[in-house]
């Protein structure tokens, strides 16, 4: 209903007509100065209309006395989010931007393109091989005692029946047949020889040693 305008010189049953309507309408067609409501009653808000709203207050969202407020996220709740566009940031409370997430999948992408596999062992120089300069890789031929088994080089001993590794022995009184003389013991072997001398007249104490043989010529 319009609101009644009471003008001058009208009758009292037309201003009390027009008082009553406006009254009546006041009554029943005003909300209260406070009229919050469960009811959709006083026209609620949509994406084209002003209007009343209501708030669930949840992640991050709080409501108190009628003030809406938006709590800071952390590691421990849900709330607003400031972005940090670096890759050296230790903040908890910051999110990482798109961009530098597009950095970090970039790296990812060129180390998985340039970059060898975790298992790359190759038949091919690929992966780089080892120089008397550079480390790098090494194919194993086997034999002569050295041996190869799922990525485990040994050598095995050596025997009269098989090369391999060998221990060296510097005595002379050993039996072994699975070490070798050292060059020490060779050179004793050597110095202490039996030498053949020969003379016309019996040979001196000082002439050889002991083992060594003098042919008497007359």
């Amino acid at each position: 209903m319009a609101q009644q305008t009471i003008n001058n010189l009208e009758s009292a049953a037309t201003v009390r007509s027009k008082l009553n309507s406006n009254f009546t309408d006041l009554y029943n067609n005003k909300c209260a100065t406070s009229h919050a409501s469960v009811n959709t009653t006083y026209g609620v808000a949509t994406g084209s209309v002003y209007g009343h709203v209501k708030v669930t207050a949840a992640n991050g969202l709080t409501l108190n006395s009628g003030t809406i407020s938006m709590n800071a996220a952390s590691t421990s709740q849900i709330g607003t989010v400031q972005l940090n566009d670096t890759l050296t940031s230790t903040s908890t409370t910051q999110a990482l931007t798109a961009k530098q997430g597009k950095l970090l999948n970039d790296s990812i992408s060129s180390l998985s393109s340039g970059k060898a596999p975790t298992n790359h062992a190759s038949s091919a120089t690929t992966y780089g091989v080892a120089t008397t300069s550079a480390y790098g890789h090494i194919k194993v031929t086997t034999g002569n005692g050295l041996a190869l088994s799922s990525g485990t080089l040994s050598m095995t001993a050596a025997s009269t029946s098989a090369a391999g590794a060998v221990q060296l022995n510097n005595t002379l009184t050993s039996t072994s047949t699975t070490q070798a003389l050292t060059a020490a013991q060779g050179k004793e072997l050597y110095d202490n020889k039996a030498r053949a001398y020969y003379g016309s007249s019996a040979p001196s104490s000082g002439t050889g040693k002991n083992g060594d043989i003098y042919f008497l010529i007359s």
